[in-house]
């Protein structure tokens, strides 16, 4: 990670990998947002790659949290149960019907690895959800990913 400053959760079961960025994301409040494959902000459920976990320059390597539970920034309050997508820039905000969810909150974070007591989610507070990133791709063709009849 950067020594710049990122996400401190502790949650070893979070699957990360690490794009080039193509975007200063220098400022502590793009933590928790969405990155796209491209190296700057998802602009949808389809298009998001996973969290941004860590601060980096432009042209550096920036870690992605892809799969598991792990820490974002909602711009919406939720609770636990809501499902979330990401809007045009790469913020979390409710999966409306016909959009691709890419997570649902758990609850608050607290530290450490797990959800606080609280299992609301303030607007621009830091939350906890369970998010897997990629499956817009396969929602967009699935016979492509070898996911033929499948009903998502």
């Amino acid at each position: 990670m950067s020594n710049r400053g990122g996400l401190a959760y502790k949650n070893s079961d979070v699957f990360r990998v690490s794009v080039r960025a193509t975007r200063e994301l220098l400022d502590p409040l793009y933590l928790g947002r969405a990155l796209a494959i491209g190296g700057d902000f998802a602009t949808s459920g389809r298009t998001a790659r996973g969290i941004i976990l860590e601060n980096v320059a432009s042209g550096e390597m920036v870690t992605l949290g892809v799969m598991g539970v792990m820490p974002y920034y909602p711009v919406v309050q939720a609770s636990a149960g809501a499902l979330m997508t990401v809007d045009a820039s790469g913020q979390f905000v409710f999966a409306a019907a016909g959009l691709v969810p890419v997570g649902t909150t758990v609850g608050q974070y607290a530290g450490g690895t797990a959800p606080g007591p609280n299992t609301h989610v303030g607007s621009g507070t830091l939350g906890v959800g369970i998010f897997i990133f990629g499956i817009g791709i396969i929602m967009q063709n699935p016979a492509s990913a070898g996911m033929t009849g499948v009903v998502i």
